[in-house]
């Protein structure tokens, strides 16, 4: 009777997506909508049903784009996002038309919907695992994931097959709640590795972050599940483990990680999902030879990654704006440029920058939004929106580092050369037609400035400008970080601008930002910034992209914070987009009366602490006293603060590489 009672109601809505087909062009894209929103807020869902619902949506998504979810509940960069890119894909028309059909919002609802578009082809039967508590058997979860996907299964716990009577109308293929593999997580995972890697992607991997005791008490985690779907149709082995795992019960998985990554991943592949320790999870994938994409909060990648591009595209995502208004440069003035945060993410593309990209006051301020352009090859419906929606206002920074999320200094020379070709035929085909700002993330020094660039532009476009953030001054992030000397720089091999963000309260500019007067705080800040230089000088101020700020805060509410900022500055500061600071910090350069020869370099001076290593690739090692002297560099035996290296290159007791001029009383 039940499975009747499942064949019928798969007609129902078989019947239903073919009348509403009618209504609607042959060229028209005809996707499901599910509100699993709206489901969850009725009844809670479980993180097992959670775990089905996104593979569903996967294994149907896989040659087309065919289901769309709400899942707002766990978008917190902007809960209403995936309303707001039904509306907008609403609006297209003609052959560009996209038609949306509301499923029934139940688990059912949805099952019975995904059969319905392939007559059942995208489901082949249950993978049956025995739940996903951590304290029990969630490392199961996992293997259950990486089968699901390679067979085209549907992973159900057997609290779920009473739950929900249509999963019965479908065979069990797999139980793993009886396979032997599958009684310890160390076992689990040798299955895994030798029976499910083989049979995986090499260019895609993914990390649920779910098998964590922070799990418990981090958003992050459960949101990441809302980018699985995307791991399923690209056939990604499907991972759980910690990277930054000490002593304990999870203490090989830092080790089983690397060797993963290294015995089987492509160079440059994709490390989707995400972990509780980003630095140690983003060392380990750069390391490896991959990029990062955090992907938690990011619903409907599966979906973005086939949607077909308007026809105005011409076939490929557009070029990013410029933002550039061609303005001359003026010596009296301080110019300031507003970045965002999160440029390495595809959750800040699908939340619309936390909704301020969706804003009415949009190009009311200079903004440059920090993004990756990798994404327009991933995604290209996704970005070429932002391409095609930008305001004279809008610019574009590539996020760290500007073909997915790596640490640069992390690189040897050999991953270099690969990245930063990417990088470079990223920027010819996606950037601005002026070129293109890279964000490092403080993870690069001038040596390694000077390599990205020489491969970028043999194999495309470099950066008009780096931007450079002050991580030498947080924690385990210091490692791979650089210190500028001077906020206003020029590298060296290129002379192309580097504008570096300081550290009094710039970067995450809202973090400890004063409550009552946000945006009067933040220009005392800028103004801190730049008092002791003379103009034309150039302030990065990044952030301010935060979780649903307009409803908790509404005085750091985006657009708001930046126009009181630059009410209380006055005219004595501009902002200015990326591209334009580039063009206008050249100038202040190249227009200026050279800078003196510089003094002799000296072991006395250790403001760079530039890194001076024989371990190709990995700048944060310590080596010897007798090898460091060698290679006619510093030792300093404690280790210099706050990176903690201990063979540093020597340094000159000037500022060679910049053409900013300090105040005279300042000197004075």
């Amino acid at each position: 009777i039940m499975v009747s009672l499942h064949r019928s109601f798969v007609s129902t809505q078989t019947l239903l997506v073919a009348l509403l087909a009618c209504l609607h062009t042959e060229a028209a894209e005809r996707v499901l909508y599910f509100d699993i929103n709206g489901l969850n807020a009725e009844s809670k869902l479980s993180y097992e049903e959670q775990v089905l619902a996104f593979t569903a949506q996967g294994l149907v998504n896989r040659d087309q784009p065919a289901l769309f979810f709400d899942a707002g509940f766990l978008d917190f960069d902007w809960p209403s996002a995936d309303e707001f890119w039904r509306r907008t894909l609403e609006q297209r028309t003609g052959d560009d038309a996209v038609a949306f059909t509301n499923l029934t919002t139940s688990i059912c609802g949805l099952i019975t919907g995904v059969a319905s578009i392939q007559s059942g082809r995208a489901i082949q039967g249950i993978v049956l695992y025995a739940n996903a508590n951590i304290s029990d058997k969630a490392y199961t979860l996992p293997m259950a994931l990486t089968i699901a996907s390679q067979q085209s299964l549907l992973p159900v716990t057997p609290t779920m097959l009473s739950s929900h009577p249509c999963l019965k109308a479908y065979n069990v293929v797999m139980d793993l709640t009886n396979m032997p593999e599958m009684t310890t997580r160390d076992r689990a995972w040798q299955y895994s590795i030798e029976q499910l890697l083989p049979n995986s992607s090499k260019t895609t991997i993914y990390n649920l972050y779910h098998d964590d005791v922070e799990s418990t008490r981090d958003p992050q985690s459960p949101a990441t599940i809302a980018s699985l779907d995307y791991a399923i149709a690209k056939n990604a082995f499907i991972l759980d483990l910690q990277p930054s795992a000490a002593t304990g019960e999870h203490e090989n998985d830092p080790a089983l990680l690397a060797s993963i990554l290294s015995s089987h991943m492509d160079p440059l592949f994709d490390a989707f999902g995400w972990a509780h320790d980003e630095h140690a999870w983003t060392e380990a994938v750069s390391v490896g030879g991959g990029t990062v994409f955090c992907s938690f909060a990011s619903p409907n990648l599966s979906f973005w990654a086939l949607l077909k591009l308007v026809a105005a595209a011409g076939g490929k995502t557009r070029r990013l704006h410029s933002g550039d208004s061609g303005r001359p440069l003026d010596r009296s003035k301080y110019y300031v440029t507003f970045e965002t945060n999160e440029g390495d993410t595809p959750r800040i593309a699908v939340s619309a920058f936390g909704s301020s990209w969706a804003s009415s006051q949009r190009g009311s301020i200079p903004v440059a939004w920090s993004v990756d352009p990798l994404l327009s090859a991933r995604f290209p419906a996704l970005m070429d929106h932002f391409a095609s929606t930008a305001l004279q206002n809008d610019s574009f920074v590539a996020g760290v580092a500007g073909s997915g999320y790596v640490y640069l200094g992390a690189l040897n020379e050999e991953q270099m050369e690969r990245y930063a070709s990417r990088v470079g035929q990223m920027f010819a085909t996606y950037g601005p037609q002026q070129g293109m700002v890279a964000d490092t993330y403080g993870s690069a020094n001038l040596s390694t400035l000077a390599t990205y660039s020489k491969y970028a532009k043999q194999n495309g476009s470099s950066p008009i400008a780096y931007v450079s953030q002050p991580l030498w001054a947080h924690g385990v992030y210091a490692q791979n970080s650089y210190r500028c000397p001077v906020n206003n720089m020029f590298s060296p091999f290129d002379h192309v601008p580097l504008i570096c963000t300081s550290n009094n309260g710039l970067f995450y500019r809202n973090g400890g930002i004063n409550p009552q007067d946000p945006g009067a705080d933040l220009a005392m800040k800028i103004r801190n910034a730049s008092q002791g230089w003379e103009p034309p000088f150039f302030i990065t101020v990044y952030g301010g992209l935060t979780w649903t700020a307009a409803g908790l805060k509404p005085k750091e509410e985006f657009w708001f914070m930046l126009q009181r900022t630059m009410d209380v500055l006055g005219s004595d500061y501009v902002a200015v987009g990326a591209n334009e600071m580039a063009r206008l910090a050249s100038s202040a350069c190249t227009s200026s009366t050279p800078p003196p020869p510089p003094p002799p370099l000296t072991c006395s001076i250790s403001v760079e602490q530039e890194a001076c290593t024989p371990i190709p690739g990995q700048p944060w090692k310590n080596s010897t006293e007798v090898a460091c002297l060698h290679l006619g560099c510093c030792w300093h035996e404690h280790g210099v603060k706050p990176s903690g290296h201990t063979c540093v290159k020597p340094e000159s007791s000037g500022t060679p590489y910049t053409c900013a001029k300090p105040r005279a009383s300042i000197m004075g």
